[in-house]
């Protein structure tokens, strides 16, 4: 609710924020198989942000550092590579 209201010849307005963090996840992966179509509240958490910009970067380097992997860990790097940035507040994490 926004609103604005004088009080003695000041205009003020309530500060409203909405407190909105950011999860890094990562699908679930069952004996080497990536399963992306799981619902987003089965993914794996791996860290939380306060912009999207840094969940972001954070997801990039996460799958750089999954390269490094050796060629046997494939399914981590196809892990990594699938990562998602969600709001803290998605509607999709509660299912």
């Amino acid at each position: 609710m926004h609103y604005l209201r004088v009080m003695s010849g000041i205009f003020q307005a309530p500060l409203l924020l909405a407190l909105i963090g950011w999860y890094l996840i990562v699908p679930p992966n069952k004996d080497g198989q990536i399963l992306i179509d799981r619902p987003l509240s089965k993914w794996t958490y791996l860290n939380s942000f306060d912009s999207a910009r840094e969940c972001r970067e954070a997801g990039l380097e996460h799958v750089r550092q999954a390269e490094t992997d050796t060629p046997a860990d494939r399914a981590r790097l196809s892990q990594a590579q699938a990562w998602e940035c969600i709001a803290t507040d998605d509607p999709r994490l509660a299912k």
